[in-house]
Parts: C-alpha cells; structure tokens; sequence
C-alpha cells in the first residue's frame, strides 16, 4: 500500500471544541521547535444541546517564550469532525519513515460518536497529505484518549452513543506507510473514562482526569477535580 499522498494547504483561525495535538520537533542543526495541530471542533448551539462539527484543521507554531503563532488552515478532512482524539506517528515512535496524524473517532455531522479513522502526511509546521479513511476502530467512541508508543497507537476509554464512559482499549500497529494494520482489544482500564488525558510508558498505560459518568458530547463536570473538556491537549 503506497503512503500518504500530497496536498496544499490554505488560511485561516480555529473554531471551538477542536482536539489540540502538540508535536515537538528538532530537525538536525535546529533548536526544538513545538507544533500545534488542531482537528476538527464544534461551536455549540442551543445552549450546548447541539455540536455542528468542522472539518477544519489548523496549524500553529509555539514561539519563544511560550507566545502561540497565528493559526494557519490546512487542507480539510473529507469529513466533519468533534470531539475526536488524535495523535501523530514519527520516524521516532513508529515504522514509517514519515510523519503521520491521525483523527480518531468522535462525532460527525450525524451527531452519535463514530469509529472512522482518519490520516494524513504531516511535515514541520504543516500538514502535507490529504487525508484518508483508514482501519476503522472495532467500535464507535467520541471523547477517547489516544497515545503512541513505540509504534502503535493506543485508545482509551471515550463515550458510547448514549455518552457513557467506556473502559475499552485498542491498540493498532502503524506500519511503515503510515497506514494502521489493525486494531487489538486490549485489556480493560479499571475504570471508565472520557476526555482526559492518558501517556503510556515502558508496559503501562495511564489514563487521566477526563469524567466517569454518562455526559452530553463534551463532557460535563462531575465533582472536584473534574473539568469540561471541549479539547484535549496531548
């Protein structure tokens, strides 16, 4: 299977409710430089009853100091997005000889949470492919948590259609033209949990903060410590 294929890109700014993926980079003679990668989103409507979501995706460099850039757009997905996870794959965490980010799950346009996988080419500071639907997740979820760790990707927790917290975890393998082989039912995290955050180190996988309970798409605060969540940074 050939990779990801080129495409351009265009301008613009973010709407709301998109997933923020941060992606350092030191290219050779370079000092590191981060990249901030948004996909997708929603503005809400009717007083957060309903979640138009967008196709866009953006881009936007870390400046010294911490100042963030201007958001430049990229090329669409193919499709609406919410309340997806998403994750990039390297030379350095994977097989492919690339870079790759990946939009999984969320909410399209339909509104219930979906499984489709999307995919496309990136570069430092843009995103170079168009996008493409990839393996599917063995189930929908909105709201999930993705990580990638020495070439896969895993995804946890997320909502079901009804917007309760899940315990599931898929783990796909990325293979050397950036494209997912497969996805593997893991075993279970202990609890059930949504929009939070989530690092896999050595042979454990930690998931964070997020909620536990049945929420609208979003997530809604259920006690101390718990946080509305319209984006998740990783």
């Amino acid at each position: 299977m050939a990779g990801f294929c080129s495409q351009c890109s265009a301008a613009a700014s973010p709407p709301a409710g998109f997933h923020l993926l941060e992606r350092p980079e030191s290219p050779a003679g370079h000092a590191l430089t981060t990249t901030l990668y948004t996909a997708g989103g929603a503005e809400p409507l009717g007083g957060y009853s309903v979640f138009p979501p967008d196709s866009g995706v953006y881009v936007a460099a870390v400046q010294p100091g911490g100042a963030i850039g201007a958001w430049t757009r990229q090329g669409d997905m193919p499709a609406p997005r919410a309340f997806a996870a998403a994750t990039a794959g390297t030379r350095y965490n994977s097989r492919y000889d690339g870079s790759a980010l990946y939009v999984i799950g969320g909410i399209d346009a339909a509104g219930p949470p979906i499984a489709t996988v999307l995919g496309a080419a990136i570069a430092r500071g843009s995103v170079t492919g168009r996008f493409e639907f990839l393996e599917p997740l063995p189930a929908p979820v909105a709201g999930a948590i993705a990580v990638v760790r020495r070439g896969r990707i895993y995804v946890m927790g997320g909502t079901d259609s009804l917007g309760r917290p899940q315990q599931a975890v898929y783990v796909g393998r990325i293979g050397v033209t950036g494209h997912i082989d497969r996805w593997y039912l893991e075993p279970s995290l202990p609890a059930a949990r949504a929009y939070g955050g989530g690092v896999v180190l050595e042979q454990r996988a930690v998931a964070f903060g997020g909620v536990a309970d049945s929420v609208p798409p979003g997530g809604t605060p259920t006690g101390p410590g718990m946080a509305w969540y319209s984006g998740v940074s990783t």
